[in-house]
This record gives structure tokens, C-alpha cells and sequence, in this order.
């Protein structure tokens, strides 16, 4: 009964070390999915562990998906993209919290919200 209870008790404080890791690791809190609506469209960033991902953008019922892979360069986010046959490099900021980018556009800042 002892070595039981010892064990439980051993697993239990892994666990906890374990989940504390990740809130420290910011690749750990950026795996996951970030959407935002803007202008009219939705875009969403899928992240995975492996460093792929997938972005989405849609406007009503169309939508195109883009398969990228990803390095977290301190607060930045580098993407690379295989499009036609050429590499297409892009940027987005992150805090540990926060996903942001701007509009090439008209300068305006994009916060994305973790799903």
C-alpha cells in the first residue's frame, strides 16, 4: 500500500513539474490554433510541435489553406511557405501571449486570438 501511495504521489509531482515546463516554453504556448477576423476575411494559423503548420483564410464559403513551416526566433514567429515552387518567407510577433502582425498594407497591427 505504501509503494502504491508512494507512486501516485511520485507521478503526481512529474505531472506538476511537467506542466509547469510547458507555461515557461513560449513554443509551448504558441502550438495550437490563432484566428482573427479582419477586413472582411478569417484568417487562422494552425501550429503544430513538429514546427508545420497550416494557415487559413476565408471569406464566407471559400477559403484557401497554406501548409508552412515555423521557427520562433525570439519574439518572432518566421514562417516558411513552398509556394510554386519558390519560398515565400513571412513574419508575425509573439509574446508568450500575444500573436500580432501588420497590415502590408495600411500599417495596421492584427492580434490574433488563441482557439
Amino acid at each position: 500500500m505504501k509503494k502504491t501511495l508512494f507512486a501516485v504521489v511520485l507521478i503526481f509531482a512529474v505531472l506538476l513539474v511537467c506542466a509547469g515546463c510547458a507555461d515557461k516554453d513560449p513554443e509551448a504556448k504558441l502550438v495550437g490554433t490563432w484566428s482573427v477576423n479582419y477586413d472582411g476575411y478569417t484568417y487562422t494559423f494552425v501550429f503544430r510541435t513538429d514546427h508545420t503548420g497550416v494557415a487559413t483564410i476565408a471569406q464566407g464559403s471559400n477559403s484557401m489553406d497554406i501548409n508552412f513551416s515555423w521557427v520562433l526566433d525570439g519574439t518572432t514567429v518566421r514562417f516558411t511557405v513552398d509556394e510554386n515552387s519558390g519560398i515565400v518567407l513571412s513574419d508575425l510577433t509573439f509574446n508568450g501571449t500575444t500573436l500580432s502582425g501588420t497590415d502590408g498594407i495600411n500599417g495596421t497591427t492584427i492580434a490574433f486570438t488563441k482557439q
